[in-house]
């Protein structure tokens, strides 16, 4: 089969190891300083010099797949040669394999599959990765909840990541990247046969645009604030089958800024499993341990708490440690390595790396605060779980659950962005420890009246009712 292939880009780093098979004729890109450069021995050219008529397919290895079709098109390239990269699967006869913890399975034949009921109801999950962050988290406690309540479910990650190993160890079935196959026909001929899709994140517009072809319910769970989010989104497709659910009053604010006036918008809160009891706390130390846990990057803004710290007279800094829990292998290196510096330089700091699921547990032991000054984080799990455990917390207030905070009573709310802020709250704790436990029990109260699995189970029963009636 002799292909074309259109873009040099991220895409096709990507997923070039999938092509490699293939007869690729030629390769093309419209950025002009490309052109010339070699790879794998051939020239990159310009799109007009291309001898389309000598290739079967021209598969588009670029985000902007309509652009560069109508492009395309307008150069006389038939139609029917045009596919996207999220066809190559279907194009190469690929297997989507869904991983069990009877070994993997085809999809076709899980959904025939059952220990018991071969007429269970299907539901399934598409997250946008299965990074160690808080999207894949709550899709998992999603995905448990469903079980619990009697659906045969799946988790899909459009790409992959290290996250697939709380999954397996879990018992709930997943698939590990189907970003190559949601394109094709194949591909929403098994998923018309769910009884119901869930997909998480505003940046999954293509897939949202491939299953909005078909008449399946689908609950889009949106997590995303930041408006940089949505005007990256090419487009939003959004019919009679498309459902919106915000999972925090930011999110569905900034929705209503880029959906048609009078689409409704319900709002759906995550849950994490209460593990309080797993957990055992240690007395109080010498010292008062703060963590920031998440991602490294500008919007988690680990750069203001380096400048709070640095704000602290020298009497509270030997009072205080911080843990800095993330992942500092695949980051922002322009932003990252002047705050590590900044830390570095800061005896009372430790910087871990990314910890899974159960070494954060473990750190929770020995945690009396979190720190979460996010310049937009919409309801990050961190937060939550720290409160499931009665641990007091000091957010920004553009983190969503500053709207549940109760300055001194159940947390602390800084301004966005104030270092100094930041720094006068923290001195407060240390000022003031003895009723950091009081202050954790209320904390906790947010999460048992909004957070807990029962409560997602019973919201569930009430949207499943709704939308698949």
């Amino acid at each position: 089969m002799k292909i074309v292939i259109f873009g040099t880009g991220k895409i096709y780093a990507r997923y070039k190891e999938n092509i490699k098979n293939l007869q690729i004729v030629s390769i093309t890109d419209n950025d002009n300083k490309k052109h010339g450069m070699k790879i794998g021995g051939i020239e990159i050219v310009s799109p007009y010099e291309v001898k389309y008529d000598e290739c079967h397919y021209v598969v588009i290895m670029t985000e902007y797949y309509r652009e560069i079709k109508r492009q395309l098109l307008d150069m006389d390239v038939p139609e029917s040669k045009i596919i996207a990269y999220t066809q190559i699967g279907e194009l190469l006869n690929l297997r989507m394999l869904v991983d069990t913890d009877k070994g993997p399975i085809e999809l076709r034949n899980w959904m025939e599959y059952s220990d018991n009921v071969r007429s269970q109801k299907r539901i399934m999950l598409i997250s946008h990765n299965f990074s160690y962050s808080g999207v894949p988290v709550v899709m998992m406690n999603m995905a448990k909840v469903l079980k619990k309540m009697g659906y045969k479910v799946v988790v899909a990650g459009v790409t992959g990541g290290c996250f697939i190993r709380e999954l397996k160890k879990e018992k709930i079935d997943c698939i590990f990247g189907i970003d190559i196959f949601y394109g094709g026909k194949q591909f929403l001929e098994v998923i018309s046969r769910f009884y119901m899709v869930i997909v998480s994140t505003i940046t999954l517009t293509g897939v949202i645009a491939e299953i909005s072809k078909i008449k399946v319910p689908v609950l889009w769970w949106i997590h995303e604030s930041e408006e940089s989010f949505y005007k990256a989104c090419r487009f939003m497709i959004i019919n009679d089958r498309i459902h919106l659910f915000a999972c925090a009053n930011r999110v569905e604010s900034m929705l209503r800024k880029y959906v048609e006036r009078g689409k409704e918008i319900e709002k759906l809160y995550y849950c994490i499993p209460d593990n309080k009891k797993d957990i055992q706390f240690d007395d109080m130390s010498e010292k008062v341990t703060f963590a920031i846990i998440g991602s490294i990057c500008h919007r988690k803004a680990q750069d203001i708490l380096a400048q709070a710290i640095s704000l602290l007279p020298a009497k509270y800094r030997d009072q205080f440690e911080l843990l800095v829990i993330g992942n500092t292998i695949a980051v922002d290196e322009d932003y990252w390595k002047p705050v590590e510096k900044k830390f570095l330089q800061m005896k009372e700091v430790t910087i871990t790396g990314e910890l899974s699921q159960d070494e954060i547990r473990k750190q929770y032991e020995i945690l009396d605060v979190l720190i979460c000054p996010s310049r937009d984080d919409p309801m990050p799990v961190v937060v939550t779980e720290a409160m499931m455990y009665n641990k007091a917390c000091i957010v920004s207030e553009n983190v969503g659950q500053a709207e549940f905070i109760r300055e001194q009573e159940n947390g602390f709310v800084f301004p966005n962005e104030n270092a100094d802020e930041l720094s006068e709250r923290i001195i407060w704790v240390m000022e003031n420890r003895e009723k950091l436990p009081e202050i954790g029990q209320a904390a906790r109260q947010i999460y048992e009246h909004n957070f807990t699995e029962e409560a997602l189970q019973k919201r569930m029963a009430e949207i499943i009712g709704d939308l698949c009636s």
